[in-house]
Protein backbone atom coordinates (compact mmCIF):
# COMPACT_ATOMS: atom_id res chain seq x y z
CA UNK A 1 0.00 0.00 0.00
CA UNK A 2 1.42 3.41 -0.97
CA UNK A 3 2.09 6.12 1.61
CA UNK A 4 -0.70 8.66 2.20
CA UNK A 5 -0.76 11.57 -0.22
CA UNK A 6 0.54 14.73 1.45
CA UNK A 7 -1.89 17.61 0.91
CA UNK A 8 -1.08 21.12 2.19
CA UNK A 9 -3.86 23.68 2.55
CA UNK A 10 -2.85 27.35 2.53
CA UNK A 11 -5.21 30.09 3.71
CA UNK A 12 -4.60 33.66 4.87
CA UNK A 13 -5.62 33.08 8.50
CA UNK A 14 -8.17 31.31 10.68
CA UNK A 15 -9.20 33.49 13.59
CA UNK A 16 -12.14 31.24 14.50
CA UNK A 17 -13.96 28.27 12.99
CA UNK A 18 -17.17 30.23 12.37
CA UNK A 19 -16.56 31.89 8.97
CA UNK A 20 -17.83 29.97 5.93
CA UNK A 21 -14.70 29.16 3.90
CA UNK A 22 -12.64 28.52 7.03
CA UNK A 23 -15.28 26.18 8.44
CA UNK A 24 -15.52 24.23 5.19
CA UNK A 25 -11.73 23.82 5.10
CA UNK A 26 -11.55 22.65 8.71
CA UNK A 27 -14.30 20.12 8.08
CA UNK A 28 -12.45 18.86 5.01
CA UNK A 29 -9.22 18.41 6.97
CA UNK A 30 -11.07 16.63 9.76
CA UNK A 31 -12.90 14.31 7.39
CA UNK A 32 -10.09 13.19 5.08
CA UNK A 33 -9.26 9.50 5.44
CA UNK A 34 -5.81 9.40 7.06
CA UNK A 35 -5.10 6.09 5.34
CA UNK A 36 -5.20 7.95 2.02
CA UNK A 37 -4.22 11.52 2.86
CA UNK A 38 -1.89 13.32 5.23
CA UNK A 39 -3.06 16.94 5.55
CA UNK A 40 -1.11 20.01 6.66
CA UNK A 41 -2.74 23.34 7.48
CA UNK A 42 -0.64 26.34 6.42
CA UNK A 43 -1.54 29.95 7.20
CA UNK A 44 0.01 33.29 6.32
CA UNK A 45 -0.77 34.60 9.81
CA UNK A 46 -1.26 32.76 13.07
CA UNK A 47 -4.08 33.38 15.56
CA UNK A 48 -4.77 32.63 19.24
CA UNK A 49 -7.55 30.23 18.25
CA UNK A 50 -5.25 28.29 15.95
CA UNK A 51 -2.46 27.96 18.50
CA UNK A 52 -4.76 27.00 21.37
CA UNK A 53 -7.66 25.08 19.84
CA UNK A 54 -6.61 23.38 16.59
CA UNK A 55 -5.23 19.85 16.71
CA UNK A 56 -6.57 18.14 13.58
CA UNK A 57 -3.23 18.11 11.76
CA UNK A 58 0.22 19.77 11.80
CA UNK A 59 0.26 23.55 11.27
CA UNK A 60 2.81 25.76 9.56
CA UNK A 61 2.66 29.56 9.96
CA UNK A 62 4.39 31.53 7.20
CA UNK A 63 4.50 34.82 9.17
CA UNK A 64 3.41 37.00 6.26
CA UNK A 65 1.42 40.04 7.40
CA UNK A 66 1.79 41.96 4.14
CA UNK A 67 3.67 41.53 0.89
CA UNK A 68 4.99 45.05 1.45
CA UNK A 69 6.93 43.90 4.52
CA UNK A 70 10.69 43.33 3.97
CA UNK A 71 10.70 39.66 4.92
CA UNK A 72 7.54 38.55 3.13
CA UNK A 73 9.16 37.18 -0.01
CA UNK A 74 11.95 35.57 2.01
CA UNK A 75 9.22 33.70 3.90
CA UNK A 76 7.68 32.63 0.59
CA UNK A 77 11.07 31.15 -0.36
CA UNK A 78 11.26 29.40 3.01
CA UNK A 79 7.81 27.98 2.42
CA UNK A 80 8.93 26.73 -0.99
CA UNK A 81 11.83 24.92 0.66
CA UNK A 82 9.44 23.42 3.20
CA UNK A 83 7.13 22.13 0.44
CA UNK A 84 10.11 20.42 -1.16
CA UNK A 85 11.55 18.98 2.09
CA UNK A 86 8.19 17.67 3.29
CA UNK A 87 7.53 16.13 -0.14
CA UNK A 88 4.11 17.77 -0.40
CA UNK A 89 2.16 16.21 -3.27
CA UNK A 90 -0.47 18.93 -3.68
CA UNK A 91 -1.00 22.46 -2.44
CA UNK A 92 -4.54 23.85 -2.23
CA UNK A 93 -4.77 27.66 -1.94
CA UNK A 94 -7.62 29.84 -0.67
CA UNK A 95 -8.08 33.61 -1.00
CA UNK A 96 -6.00 36.24 -2.79
CA UNK A 97 -2.83 36.56 -0.68
CA UNK A 98 -2.51 32.82 -0.11
CA UNK A 99 -2.88 32.25 -3.84
CA UNK A 100 -0.01 34.62 -4.57
CA UNK A 101 2.33 33.15 -1.94
CA UNK A 102 1.30 29.56 -2.52
CA UNK A 103 1.42 29.43 -6.31
CA UNK A 104 4.86 31.06 -6.41
CA UNK A 105 6.22 28.80 -3.67
CA UNK A 106 4.75 25.62 -5.12
CA UNK A 107 6.11 26.21 -8.61
CA UNK A 108 9.58 27.03 -7.26
CA UNK A 109 9.40 23.81 -5.24
CA UNK A 110 8.11 21.82 -8.23
CA UNK A 111 5.15 20.64 -6.18
CA UNK A 112 3.31 18.13 -8.41
CA UNK A 113 -0.16 19.70 -8.18
CA UNK A 114 -1.59 23.13 -7.36
CA UNK A 115 -5.31 23.54 -6.69
CA UNK A 116 -6.88 27.01 -6.48
CA UNK A 117 -10.24 27.54 -4.84
CA UNK A 118 -12.91 29.84 -6.22
CA UNK A 119 -15.31 30.53 -3.35
CA UNK A 120 -16.32 34.07 -4.21
CA UNK A 121 -16.92 36.02 -7.39
CA UNK A 122 -14.14 38.57 -7.04
CA UNK A 123 -16.29 41.42 -5.71
CA UNK A 124 -13.08 42.86 -4.21
CA UNK A 125 -11.01 42.72 -7.42
CA UNK A 126 -9.88 45.77 -9.36
CA UNK A 127 -8.41 45.61 -12.86
CA UNK A 128 -4.79 45.30 -11.66
CA UNK A 129 -5.69 42.45 -9.30
CA UNK A 130 -7.56 40.70 -12.10
CA UNK A 131 -4.51 40.92 -14.37
CA UNK A 132 -2.32 39.45 -11.62
CA UNK A 133 -4.84 36.68 -11.00
CA UNK A 134 -4.95 35.77 -14.69
CA UNK A 135 -1.15 35.59 -14.74
CA UNK A 136 -1.02 33.33 -11.67
CA UNK A 137 -3.75 31.12 -13.14
CA UNK A 138 -1.24 29.83 -15.72
CA UNK A 139 0.54 27.94 -12.95
CA UNK A 140 -2.53 26.23 -11.46
CA UNK A 141 -3.49 22.67 -12.39
CA UNK A 142 -7.15 22.75 -11.42
CA UNK A 143 -9.64 25.25 -10.02
CA UNK A 144 -12.48 24.25 -7.70
CA UNK A 145 -15.61 26.41 -7.56
CA UNK A 146 -18.26 25.75 -4.94
CA UNK A 147 -21.13 26.59 -7.29
CA UNK A 148 -21.96 26.38 -10.95
CA UNK A 149 -22.52 30.13 -10.89
CA UNK A 150 -18.96 30.76 -9.72
CA UNK A 151 -17.59 28.27 -12.24
CA UNK A 152 -19.32 30.23 -14.99
CA UNK A 153 -18.02 33.53 -13.53
CA UNK A 154 -14.44 32.18 -13.50
CA UNK A 155 -14.74 31.13 -17.14
CA UNK A 156 -16.22 34.45 -18.18
CA UNK A 157 -14.13 36.90 -16.12
CA UNK A 158 -10.85 35.08 -15.47
CA UNK A 159 -10.80 33.24 -18.79
CA UNK A 160 -10.21 29.85 -17.17
CA UNK A 161 -10.72 26.97 -19.58
CA UNK A 162 -13.69 24.71 -18.80
CA UNK A 163 -11.53 21.57 -18.55
CA UNK A 164 -9.56 23.14 -15.69
CA UNK A 165 -12.65 23.91 -13.60
CA UNK A 166 -14.51 21.61 -11.22
CA UNK A 167 -17.58 22.23 -9.09
CA UNK A 168 -17.78 20.82 -5.57
CA UNK A 169 -20.62 22.32 -3.59
CA UNK A 170 -20.06 23.10 0.07
CA UNK A 171 -20.87 20.29 2.44
CA UNK A 172 -23.25 20.36 5.39
CA UNK A 173 -21.68 18.64 8.38
CA UNK A 174 -24.46 19.06 10.93
CA UNK A 175 -27.70 17.19 11.38
CA UNK A 176 -30.86 17.98 9.48
CA UNK A 177 -33.66 18.77 11.90
CA UNK A 178 -36.97 17.05 12.29
CA UNK A 179 -39.61 19.38 10.89
CA UNK A 180 -41.97 21.01 13.37
CA UNK A 181 -39.94 20.34 16.53
CA UNK A 182 -41.92 22.54 18.90
CA UNK A 183 -39.67 21.84 21.89
CA UNK A 184 -36.60 23.02 19.95
CA UNK A 185 -38.50 26.08 18.77
CA UNK A 186 -39.55 26.96 22.32
CA UNK A 187 -36.02 26.57 23.69
CA UNK A 188 -34.54 28.71 20.92
CA UNK A 189 -37.10 31.47 21.41
CA UNK A 190 -36.48 31.50 25.14
CA UNK A 191 -32.72 31.73 24.55
CA UNK A 192 -33.22 34.72 22.24
CA UNK A 193 -35.93 36.30 24.42
CA UNK A 194 -38.50 36.17 21.62
CA UNK A 195 -42.29 35.85 22.00
CA UNK A 196 -43.46 32.33 21.22
CA UNK A 197 -46.23 33.54 18.91
CA UNK A 198 -44.36 36.25 16.96
CA UNK A 199 -43.39 35.82 13.28
CA UNK A 200 -39.58 35.78 13.25
CA UNK A 201 -37.23 36.44 10.32
CA UNK A 202 -33.56 35.80 10.97
CA UNK A 203 -30.21 36.05 9.24
CA UNK A 204 -26.86 34.39 9.91
CA UNK A 205 -23.99 36.46 8.50
CA UNK A 206 -20.69 38.09 9.28
CA UNK A 207 -21.39 41.81 9.65
CA UNK A 208 -19.41 42.96 6.61
CA UNK A 209 -20.46 45.41 3.87
CA UNK A 210 -20.88 42.72 1.18
CA UNK A 211 -23.49 40.94 3.34
CA UNK A 212 -25.76 44.02 3.10
CA UNK A 213 -27.38 43.74 6.51
CA UNK A 214 -28.66 47.28 5.86
CA UNK A 215 -30.88 45.80 3.15
CA UNK A 216 -32.12 43.16 5.61
CA UNK A 217 -33.01 45.89 8.14
CA UNK A 218 -34.78 48.06 5.57
CA UNK A 219 -36.71 44.97 4.44
CA UNK A 220 -37.54 44.29 8.11
CA UNK A 221 -39.08 47.76 8.39
CA UNK A 222 -41.37 46.88 5.48
CA UNK A 223 -42.26 43.53 7.07
CA UNK A 224 -43.24 45.28 10.28
CA UNK A 225 -45.74 47.44 8.34
CA UNK A 226 -47.52 44.26 7.17
CA UNK A 227 -46.91 42.17 10.30
CA UNK A 228 -46.63 44.50 13.31
CA UNK A 229 -45.75 41.69 15.75
CA UNK A 230 -42.79 40.46 13.67
CA UNK A 231 -39.33 40.16 15.23
CA UNK A 232 -35.90 40.00 13.58
CA UNK A 233 -32.67 38.27 14.60
CA UNK A 234 -29.11 38.90 13.38
CA UNK A 235 -26.63 36.14 14.29
CA UNK A 236 -23.06 37.18 13.61
CA UNK A 237 -20.39 39.75 14.40
CA UNK A 238 -18.20 42.13 12.44
CA UNK A 239 -17.11 45.62 11.54
CA UNK A 240 -20.59 46.82 10.56
CA UNK A 241 -22.27 46.25 13.93
CA UNK A 242 -22.23 49.85 15.20
CA UNK A 243 -23.47 51.24 11.88
CA UNK A 244 -26.25 48.66 11.77
CA UNK A 245 -27.35 49.40 15.33
CA UNK A 246 -27.57 53.08 14.38
CA UNK A 247 -29.73 52.12 11.38
CA UNK A 248 -32.01 50.06 13.64
CA UNK A 249 -32.64 53.15 15.76
CA UNK A 250 -33.25 55.36 12.73
CA UNK A 251 -35.77 52.83 11.34
CA UNK A 252 -37.62 52.69 14.66
CA UNK A 253 -36.89 48.97 15.08
CA UNK A 254 -35.27 49.20 18.53
CA UNK A 255 -37.45 46.63 20.26
CA UNK A 256 -37.85 44.32 17.29
CA UNK A 257 -34.24 43.45 16.33
CA UNK A 258 -31.93 41.13 18.30
CA UNK A 259 -28.16 41.19 17.70
CA UNK A 260 -26.74 37.97 19.15
CA UNK A 261 -23.08 38.49 18.25
CA UNK A 262 -20.98 35.50 17.20
CA UNK A 263 -22.53 32.22 18.36
CA UNK A 264 -21.21 28.68 18.27
CA UNK A 265 -24.70 27.20 18.82
CA UNK A 266 -26.31 28.43 15.60
CA UNK A 267 -28.09 25.12 14.82
CA UNK A 268 -29.81 25.31 18.20
CA UNK A 269 -31.00 28.87 17.51
CA UNK A 270 -32.37 28.37 13.99
CA UNK A 271 -35.63 26.73 15.19
CA UNK A 272 -36.54 30.17 16.55
CA UNK A 273 -36.81 31.45 12.95
CA UNK A 274 -39.88 31.20 10.75
CA UNK A 275 -37.88 32.26 7.69
CA UNK A 276 -34.14 32.38 7.02
CA UNK A 277 -32.85 35.40 5.07
CA UNK A 278 -29.83 36.18 2.90
CA UNK A 279 -29.29 39.81 1.83
CA UNK A 280 -25.78 39.67 0.29
CA UNK A 281 -24.67 41.55 -2.80
CA UNK A 282 -22.27 38.72 -3.67
CA UNK A 283 -21.94 35.07 -2.68
CA UNK A 284 -20.54 31.98 -4.28
CA UNK A 285 -22.49 29.32 -2.39
CA UNK A 286 -24.13 30.44 0.82
CA UNK A 287 -23.55 28.23 3.84
CA UNK A 288 -26.32 30.10 5.64
CA UNK A 289 -28.91 29.15 3.02
CA UNK A 290 -27.95 25.49 3.34
CA UNK A 291 -28.13 25.75 7.14
CA UNK A 292 -31.62 27.26 6.91
CA UNK A 293 -32.68 24.44 4.61
CA UNK A 294 -31.24 21.79 6.93
CA UNK A 295 -33.37 23.30 9.70
CA UNK A 296 -36.50 22.98 7.52
CA UNK A 297 -36.90 26.74 7.11
CA UNK A 298 -38.33 28.59 4.14
CA UNK A 299 -35.80 31.00 2.60
CA UNK A 300 -36.00 34.58 1.33
CA UNK A 301 -32.71 35.46 -0.36
CA UNK A 302 -31.01 37.65 -2.90
CA UNK A 303 -30.40 35.89 -6.20
CA UNK A 304 -26.63 35.65 -5.94
CA UNK A 305 -24.13 32.89 -6.62
CA UNK A 306 -25.45 29.39 -6.17
CA UNK A 307 -28.63 30.20 -4.23
CA UNK A 308 -30.81 28.92 -7.06
CA UNK A 309 -28.70 25.73 -7.14
CA UNK A 310 -29.28 25.14 -3.44
CA UNK A 311 -33.01 25.79 -3.55
CA UNK A 312 -33.45 23.99 -6.89
CA UNK A 313 -36.58 25.99 -7.73
CA UNK A 314 -38.60 24.65 -4.84
CA UNK A 315 -41.65 26.39 -3.36
CA UNK A 316 -39.80 26.87 -0.08
CA UNK A 317 -37.63 29.67 -1.41
CA UNK A 318 -38.00 33.10 -3.02
CA UNK A 319 -35.09 34.88 -4.71
CA UNK A 320 -34.98 38.63 -5.34
CA UNK A 321 -32.55 41.06 -6.95
CA UNK A 322 -29.60 42.12 -4.77
CA UNK A 323 -30.00 45.49 -3.06
CA UNK A 324 -33.80 45.57 -3.41
CA UNK A 325 -35.09 45.97 0.15
CA UNK A 326 -38.67 46.37 -1.05
CA UNK A 327 -38.62 43.03 -2.89
CA UNK A 328 -36.83 41.27 -0.04
CA UNK A 329 -39.41 42.61 2.40
CA UNK A 330 -42.25 41.29 0.22
CA UNK A 331 -40.55 37.89 0.02
CA UNK A 332 -40.16 37.79 3.81
CA UNK A 333 -43.82 38.67 4.32
CA UNK A 334 -44.90 35.97 1.88
CA UNK A 335 -42.74 33.35 3.57
CA UNK A 336 -44.01 34.36 7.01
CA UNK A 337 -47.63 34.28 5.86
CA UNK A 338 -47.85 31.31 3.48
CA UNK A 339 -48.29 28.03 5.32
CA UNK A 340 -48.05 26.06 2.05
CA UNK A 341 -44.53 27.36 1.45
CA UNK A 342 -43.56 26.74 5.07
CA UNK A 343 -44.91 23.19 4.91
CA UNK A 344 -43.02 22.54 1.68
CA UNK A 345 -39.79 23.79 3.25
CA UNK A 346 -40.20 21.64 6.36
CA UNK A 347 -40.57 18.53 4.22
CA UNK A 348 -38.32 19.21 1.23
CA UNK A 349 -35.41 21.30 2.45
CA UNK A 350 -33.83 18.84 4.91
CA UNK A 351 -34.17 16.09 2.31
CA UNK A 352 -32.51 18.26 -0.34
CA UNK A 353 -29.56 18.98 1.97
CA UNK A 354 -29.14 15.32 2.91
CA UNK A 355 -29.16 14.24 -0.73
CA UNK A 356 -27.11 17.00 -2.39
CA UNK A 357 -24.82 18.52 0.25
CA UNK A 358 -23.99 15.72 2.66
CA UNK A 359 -20.69 15.32 4.46
CA UNK A 360 -19.99 12.01 2.69
CA UNK A 361 -20.63 13.47 -0.77
CA UNK A 362 -18.38 16.46 -0.04
CA UNK A 363 -15.47 14.39 1.28
CA UNK A 364 -15.75 11.83 -1.51
CA UNK A 365 -15.64 14.57 -4.16
CA UNK A 366 -12.40 16.03 -2.79
CA UNK A 367 -10.80 12.62 -2.33
CA UNK A 368 -11.63 11.75 -5.93
CA UNK A 369 -10.20 15.07 -7.12
CA UNK A 370 -6.88 14.57 -5.28
CA UNK A 371 -6.53 10.99 -6.48
CA UNK A 372 -7.35 11.84 -10.09
CA UNK A 373 -5.10 14.90 -10.15
CA UNK A 374 -2.08 13.17 -8.63
CA UNK A 375 -2.56 10.20 -10.94
CA UNK A 376 -2.15 12.56 -13.89
CA UNK A 377 0.59 14.82 -12.48
CA UNK A 378 2.49 12.18 -10.53
CA UNK A 379 3.48 12.34 -6.87
CA UNK A 380 6.52 13.82 -5.22
CA UNK A 381 9.49 11.42 -5.31
CA UNK A 382 10.36 9.80 -1.99
CA UNK A 383 13.54 11.87 -1.72
CA UNK A 384 14.38 15.41 -2.76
Amino acid sequence: MSAPKRIAFLIDAIASPSAGTERQLLMLIEGLDRREFEPWLCVLKGSPWLSKSFDLCPVRVLDIESFKSPGAWMNVLRFSGWLRRERIDALQVHFRDSSLAGIVAARLARTPAVIAMRKNQGYWMNSAELRLQRFLNRFVDVFVANSEATRDWARRVEGILPERLRVIHNGFFGETRKAGDEAARRRARQTLDLPLDAPVAGIVANLRPVKRLDVFLRAAARVREALPSARFVIIGEGEERERLQTLVRSLGLNGEVRFTGRRMDVPDLLPAFDVGVLSSDSESFSNSVVEYMAAGLPVAATDVGGCHEALAGGAGGILVAPGDAEALGRAMVEMLSDEHRASHARAAHPRRVAEAFSRDRYLAAYAALYNELLKSTGRRASCS
